[in-house]
């Protein structure tokens, strides 16, 4: 034919074509070809191996039979030949030697891809993506539909060899009418799921749900597969793993039997306590607003007061206990002890859960940065969910807390493979990149994680931030700030304050302060009174009377903090700096070097290298110039959120301008900018 049957780009897109394509008929491409050529060609290419020879010996007989119908034919037309035939005849053994070339060559890719002899067509798995499931109901039914799509996925992400985007992905083309082709390129896919459902309560029981899926190959938007399930809602289980099932099977996807019993077990009997489950879920997804994280916790627990059997609803459970501890909503050893609770609940309930695992990993990390542990967990949970982005992301976490930077990027690289579309992970690739004094990328993943994400605030701080660190540049800063979609937030009023001090303009600060309402200014990682930074603006306007009371009401109120949660490390380094500030030397050294011991580098990366920071301040205030500077020194050669830009424009760092060292520091890492 002068073509092979199956054509592509690159080693990969031709495997993928052997596997999905139907080839051209040999007799359509050479029409002058015996037809019998033709069938022993379509037959040893065959999709079905049932279909195909099953020895070399089978496929010389037909050739053989084939040439001698050949020969026999031509005996008879020899007295009488044609030009046509003449030239038929002379071209009849190159036609047969391609085709037994061409089914050698088949046989070799076929053979190399089931045997994993041939690396050059041992392509990745096939990559799709369940995009959200349309609600043909009603609108407060919209939860169902996600869920529905987001369990589908669940399902089909514990399969090895197929490659699931994650839901948060799929999530940013609902309602955006993108077309397939342009979500293909995005996400870098080959196959689309998508679909529609609709729940009808009319009728006994809970009702019926109507499910349409339609699997589509994107290359060419051809639909390889859909169906119509009309089935009452008891029935929903079995239709997710039913629809999964077939898109596998339409893939050729191998389940190995672990996977196989996993895919087929429902989740639960009892249609409340998923509807709850499903909510539940969704408000734990939304992200770390204390309203979401506490509707979270309320409808898990309900799912599993419904149905206390439910395990994978207990190991979610434990992740929102965690959650809540995390974002210091509930920072006692009870939420913890709850969280480690549903967890083994979970595991006690159904042995080996991965979500039960991933549920372990984040009560260590979360609780007690007991990392080593939180690996562990992980792993076992990667190796039933190993498309899980919630699970990539923890292990990213932990290498970044233990300060493995190559294994964060790395890891943060495949979340981003998985998950293409998080502004999660592209806001991780900032902090990262950032810590690593590669400023001009993480201000590439900054602004990639603004156009994913325009309502959340913390990448605008994380990016104003960054432009500090990067060239000191505040007005570069004060503008990203400004574009926020709304400025009550605590991180974006203390940084625009920070800003303030920055350009020497306390009066400025001081007038941001009186709009905030609220006495300390806290979130994960800081904890600021309201009246700290007052008394570091007044002090800035040698006003010393009234920044000593400012300072004076912050101390009072750390203390009573502290006594309250005496291990919450952010308290200290705030103590340390209201101290300096009242010129108690030695209580302030006290404190910032208890929030050191307390977090330091070797127990957690971030916020070690932060409690740092903070002491080398304090330091600086009481006058202990060599040490201050010591720590300035190390935390210029790690990762850390110090840079030399910044170190030049912190009023903060003023009584070092004039020491030697202090400039010998600052002309040595000036060029460490990227």
């Amino acid at each position: 034919t002068g073509r092979p049957p199956f054509v592509g780009e690159n080693h990969a897109a031709v495997a993928r074509a052997i596997l999905d394509d139907e080839p051209t008929s040999l007799n359509d491409l050479r029409p002058e070809a015996p037809a019998k050529l033709g069938e022993v060609v379509a037959k040893a290419l065959a999709k079905d191996p049932s279909g195909r020879y099953q020895s070399a010996d089978e496929l010389l007989t037909d050739l053989r039979n084939l040439r001698k119908q050949i020969a026999d034919v031509e005996d008879v037309t020899l007295s009488t030949p044609s030009q046509h035939s003449l030239r038929r005849r002379s071209r009849l053994p190159v036609v047969l030697a391609s085709g037994v070339v061409i089914i050698g060559v088949i046989a070799v890719l076929w053979n190399g891809r089931s045997t994993g002899l041939n690396e050059e067509v041992n392509e990745p798995p096939p990559r799709i993506v369940v995009l959200p499931f349309e609600n043909l109901g009603l609108p407060e039914d919209e939860y169902f539909a996600d869920g529905i799509t987001e369990e589908i996925t669940s399902r089909l992400a514990a399969v090895s060899d197929l490659e699931v985007i994650s839901r948060t992905s799929a999530m940013y083309y609902k309602g955006r009418n993108t077309p397939l082709r342009q979500i293909g390129d995005e996400l870098e896919v080959e196959y689309v799921l998508e679909g529609t459902i609709r729940w009808d309560r009319n009728g006994p029981g809970h009702g019926r749900v109507r499910i349409t899926p339609q699997l589509i190959r994107v290359a060419n938007d051809s639909h390889l597969w859909s169906d119509r399930y009309d089935r009452v809602i008891e029935d929903i289980f079995t239709v997710q793993s039913d629809i999964a099932e077939q898109v596998l099977a339409r893939l050729q996807t191998v389940l190995l039997e672990p996977e196989q019993r996993a895919f087929r077990a429902p989740i639960t009997e009892n249609i409340e306590a998923y509807q709850a489950y499903l909510l539940g879920t969704q408000y734990l997804g939304f992200g770390g607003y204390e309203r979401n994280a506490r509707l979270a916790v309320e409808m898990l627990e309900r799912a599993v007061r419904m149905d206390p059997t439910f395990a994978v609803a207990h190991a979610t459970l434990s992740e929102a206990h965690s959650n809540m501890y995390l974002l210091k909503l509930d920072f006692t050893p009870d939420r913890l002890e709850m969280a480690k609770a549903s967890a083994e609940r979970a595991l006690e309930l159904q042995p080996g859960l991965p979500e039960g695992h991933r549920a372990l990993g984040y009560y260590h990390y979360r609780g007690f940065r007991d990392y080593d542990r939180a690996r562990e967990e992980y792993s076992l949970a990667l190796e039933g969910l190993p498309n899980d982005e919630i699970t990539l992301a923890g292990v990213y976490a932990v290498n970044k807390r233990q300060g493995r930077w190559d294994e964060a990027v790395k890891h943060l690289e495949r979340c981003a493979r998985v998950d293409p579309k998080s502004w999660i992970s592209a806001t991780e690739g900032a902090v990262v990149l950032r810590l690593l004094r590669r400023y001009a990328e993480a201000e590439t993943e900054m602004l990639r994680a603004i156009s994913i994400a325009p309502d959340h605030i913390v990448v605008y701080y994380l990016g104003a931030n960054n432009y500090v660190l990067w060239d000191g540049a505040t007005d570069r800063a004060r503008r990203l700030l400004e574009s926020a979609p709304s400025i009550e937030s605590a991180r974006i009023t203390y940084l625009a304050i920070l800003l303030d001090l920055y350009d020497r303009a306390p009066d400025v600060g001081l007038a941001r302060l009186e709009e905030v309402r609220l006495e300390s200014l806290t979130y994960q990682d800081c904890f600021i009174p309201k009246k700290l930074l007052e008394c570091m603006c007044l002090s800035e306007k040698e006003e010393m009377p009234s920044a000593r009371a400012a300072c004076q009401s912050a101390v009072e109120l750390l203390e009573r903090e502290i006594s309250a949660r005496p291990q919450d490390h952010r308290l200290y380094s705030a103590l340390g700096r209201a101290l300096a500030l009242l010129d108690r030397p030695e209580e302030a050294r006290r404190a910032g070097e208890y929030a050191v011991e307390l977090m330091p580098i070797s127990k957690d990366a971030i916020l070690g290298q932060q409690q740092e920071i903070e002491l080398a301040k304090i330091y600086t205030r009481i006058g202990e110039f060599d040490k201050a500077i010591n720590m300035i020194e190390e935390l210029l050669s790690i990762p850390s959120e110090i840079s030399v830009p910044l170190l030049r424009l912190d009023p903060v760092w003023d009584p070092l301008r004039d020491h030697p060292r202090f400039k010998a520091l600052l002309e040595e890492h000036g060029e460490d900018i990227q």
